[in-house]
């Protein structure tokens, strides 16, 4: 239980302070549109206040996931939703906390339509674990200005991944960054509670909520990587497994989507 609640509060403390930065980013753009701008621009104002709004229910979703673990509330199955990788992962990029303008050009969408999934998941712990990977590739990316992200998918009709490992149930969700690359010998023990590479902030706990979250979903989480040598980036790939959907619950998904589109017609007549 000690063990837990330490790395709980940890994971906590970590998320907050990303959260608070991102807040002050916020706080020092509307200072700079306003000493700068004899009138200001009531849409600029209006982006970014809508931006702290974003991050404060961020901030609000991981406060209350973190508690639930720490509570080890069990996972209620009405939690559970259908999502589309093409828009859900859209949006997460786009409301991602950068930095800057130039840290989020780094990032790069790549799913086509043959790609393209439905899945199952809970959305506000599926968008934590993006944000944690993106957050890390992020992070080991600094030294490396010219190196993109790459955010995609595979739908994994071949029952094949990277040719290599016989994965036939499961659709893949990958975040594969130029950078750094990961030590051969330090890949088995990136998933363990506390564990980290050369983070001055960091807590060793993202990559292990993401495999717990993972699990929750019935999935997994891989990762594939080769290490950088003689000056040169290496590369590296976290693919997240989640279980293919049968046909009937694919056409269940649909129904639910047309539901919706009558509801909003008569919402507004």
């Amino acid at each position: 239980i000690n063990g837990k609640l330490q790395s709980l509060s940890g994971s906590f403390g970590h998320e907050i302070r990303n959260f608070l930065g991102a807040i002050k980013f916020s706080q020092n753009q509307i200072q700079e549109l306003i000493t700068k701008e004899k009138e200001v621009d009531k849409n600029q104002l209006l982006e970014i206040t809508s931006q702290i709004s974003n991050t404060v229910s961020s901030a609000i979703n991981t406060i209350n996931i973190i508690l639930e673990d720490l509570r080890e509330k069990p996972i209620d199955p009405d939690d559970f939703a259908y999502l589309e990788a093409s828009k859900n992962l859209s949006k997460i990029i786009e409301k991602f906390n950068y930095d800057s303008e130039a840290e989020k050009s780094k990032v790069k969408l790549n799913i086509t339509s043959e790609n393209n999934f439905i899945f199952r998941a809970i959305e506000d712990r599926f968008i934590l674990v993006i944000n944690n990977l993106l957050k890390n590739a992020l992070y080991y990316l600094k030294d490396y200005p010219s190196s993109i992200i790459t955010i995609g998918a595979v739908r994994n009709d071949a029952g094949k991944i990277g040719g290599v490992v016989d994965f036939s149930k499961y659709n893949v969700i990958y975040v594969h960054d130029a950078g750094p690359g990961i030590d051969s010998k330090v890949i088995p023990k990136l998933f363990d509670d506390f564990f980290t590479i050369g983070k001055k902030e960091g807590t060793g706990l993202g990559l292990a909520f993401c495999k717990s979250n993972m699990k929750i979903f019935d999935g997994d989480i891989i990762v594939e990587s080769e290490l950088g040598q003689n000056g040169k980036s290496g590369w590296t790939k976290f693919s997240l497994l989640f279980p293919k959907l049968s046909d009937a619950e694919i056409k269940k998904w649909i129904i639910q989507g047309h539901k919706k589109k009558i509801l909003l017609i008569d919402d507004g007549k």
